[in-house]
């Protein structure tokens, strides 16, 4: 009977214990938006632009969301994911973004050798998270060169940062996130259409 007994009770935790590691173990998973914008088509003869490389920091480099707490702690919430890695998608919605905002601008990824490109696009993205009050925050140094003619945009750094509301809500992050890709990507058309499209069509 006691053996019984003792059997019982490990049984029943082992049930609990794998309720709770079921329950507990379900992930969340989120992605970058684009601009919400109808896109249009792009012109014959558009300026093509390559997109890349776009570097990321290490602790950036992973599925799970990452939260600060300090100037020099984080936090990574493995139960609260990026569909895809942040590194790569990041990249993917810039350009759509650039491209969906001038129709005079065509933009391809800079691995792509098979197109020659009038300009490139480089950018070291140095933080891009959210912390414990919702702020969130892109930190990006970048320029632009011409295939043919040098600088367009010398190198700068950029700082881009808004509010996610409600703070603690992941999806409430992503679209924190997603806004500040957005103002990143208009910087970025002003800039093109002011240095280079202005330019060649004064020439």
């Amino acid at each position: 009977m006691i053996r019984s007994g003792y059997l019982s009770i490990a049984v029943c935790a082992a049930l609990l214990l794998s309720a709770c590691t079921t329950t507990s173990s379900t992930a969340r998973f989120y992605q970058l938006a684009p601009i919400a914008t109808d896109a249009a088509p792009d012109e014959p003869g558009a300026t093509v632009l390559a997109l890349g490389p776009v570097t990321f920091p290490d602790y950036l480099k992973r599925p799970q969301m990452v939260k600060r707490s300090s100037s020099t702690s984080i936090g990574i919430d493995e139960f609260n994911r990026w569909a895809e890695p942040l590194d790569e998608s990041m990249p993917r919605i810039l350009a759509e973004n650039i491209d969906a905002l001038m129709s005079d601008l065509v933009v391809v990824p800079f691995t792509n050798r098979a197109v020659v490109a009038d300009a490139r696009l480089y950018a070291t993205v140095s933080r891009f998270d959210s912390d414990a009050s919702g702020r969130t925050v892109l930190m990006v140094q970048w320029g632009i060169t011409r295939t043919e003619r040098g600088v367009s945009v010398a190198p700068r750094t950029d700082r881009y940062v808004t509010q996610a509301t409600p703070a603690e809500d992941p999806a409430a992050i992503a679209v924190a996130m997603s806004d500040l890709v957005e103002q990143f990507s208009r910087e970025i058309a002003a800039l093109i259409q002011a240095r280079i499209l202005n330019a060649e069509q004064n020439q």
